[in-house]
């Protein structure tokens, strides 16, 4: 999905995104690889979530990216950047506020970057044990059967009760 254009806001899907132009309001991004050119401009949020995400750009307010992989390039915020991810490369890069990152993240910031603030969040790293993983499997399954069986006994008697009625009417509009 390629986006070039001049809109208010902006809800973008896809495989592979490629966004230039400007969004004046909100913006959300969703994709595996998305790629922001040096032409993009937001006035406003944006909330991009992807696997490989690379910004470049002008955001005038905060940015907020969920991402395995994030590359911050040649792009100048007003407002706060916030990276939940592994990798987070930032090079030639103002951030007038500040740069919130989880702290396990692999952050890399050149010297050519202006960051005002740079601050870490702790993650949080849930532990599933396998049993529980399992347990969650089988009542899901369990409940989607019960789901489908109910169906399977309500419907054909509701069909078949339709299908009576619809018989009645056919005999009586026959007769008038």
């Amino acid at each position: 999905v390629t986006y070039k254009g001049n809109s208010d806001y902006a809800l973008i899907a896809g495989n592979a995104v490629n966004v230039s132009g400007i969004v004046n309001n909100d913006s959300f991004i969703f994709g595996n690889v998305i790629t922001f050119d040096e032409n993009f401009k937001s006035t406003r949020d944006l909330f991009i979530f992807g696997s490989t995400v690379t910004l470049k750009g002008e955001i005038t307010r905060d940015v907020t990216i969920f991402a395995a992989t994030v590359v911050v390039e040649n792009a100048k915020v007003s407002g706060n950047v916030t990276v939940y991810g592994s990798t987070i490369d930032v090079r030639n890069t103002e951030v007038e506020r500040k740069i919130s990152y989880n702290d396990d993240a692999q952050i890399t910031i050149d010297d050519a970057s202006i960051i005002n603030t740079k601050e870490t969040y702790k993650s949080d790293n849930v532990q599933i044990s396998t049993t529980d993983l399992i347990l969650d499997n089988i009542v899901s399954y369990v409940s989607t059967l019960i789901v489908f069986v109910a169906l399977a006994l309500l419907l054909p008697g509701m069909f078949k009760k339709i299908e009576n009625k619809n018989l009645q009417d056919d005999k009586l509009q026959r007769w008038m």
